[in-house]
This record gives C-alpha cells, structure tokens and sequence, in this order.
C-alpha cells in the first residue's frame, strides 16, 4: 500500500520510522523465544539466534529521531537509563556462558 500523502512521502523520517517497528518486531520476537526458554529450561536444550542488526539499528534511529525531536527525552520519563545496543549484543553472548539450556547464535 502507498501512503498518499505528499508530506508523508517527501519525509525522512517516515522510513526510518518503519525501519524502526520492523526491528522491534524482530527484536521482541527473540526476547519471547529467550523468555520461553527459561520458563521450558528442564524440558530441552534451546537453541536461537539473536541478530545484533535490529538492535543496532533501532538504535541508530532512536538517535537520529533524538536529535530531531529532543524533548522526547523528557517525554519518556525513563527511570532507569536504556541499554545501548553493545550492551544487548554483550547480553545475549553472556547467555551462552552462563546458561547451559540455551545456546543463541549471536551475529
């Protein structure tokens, strides 16, 4: 489907917006998998992959979409800061070696 609305189609960040729920679709989809495996974790060995691009990536617009809109910082309220997409990525390989039911490929 097309958007047709002019303002919509000459902006830069209506893509990157997409972009951004594509890989929070993604992203979620892993957490849920890793989830399940703790609360399975006697029933079997688990194994998944956890792809750093979707992290990196909302990452990346999140920055972008900062620094055009910088009072969305105040907006969130956050009470504890967000992890960096580096801290997920090391997140996940801590997995690996602390978890013996779960083994994610992490790329």
């Amino acid at each position: 489907m097309v958007e047709y609305n002019n303002v919509a189609l000459d902006s830069t960040l209506h893509p990157k917006v997409v972009s951004f729920i594509t890989c929070a679709k993604q992203l979620i989809k892993e957490c849920d998998f890793i989830v399940q495996a703790y609360e399975k974790k006697e029933e079997a060995l688990f194994v998944g992959s956890f792809d750093s691009s979707s992290a990196l990536e909302m990452e990346k617009v999140y920055k972008f979409m900062i620094s055009v809109f910088p009072e969305v910082v105040e907006l969130e309220n956050l009470n504890r800061p967000m992890k960096s997409a580096d801290e997920l990525i090391e997140l996940a390989s801590e997995l690996n070696d602390k978890v013996d039911f779960l083994r994610l490929n992490v790329r």
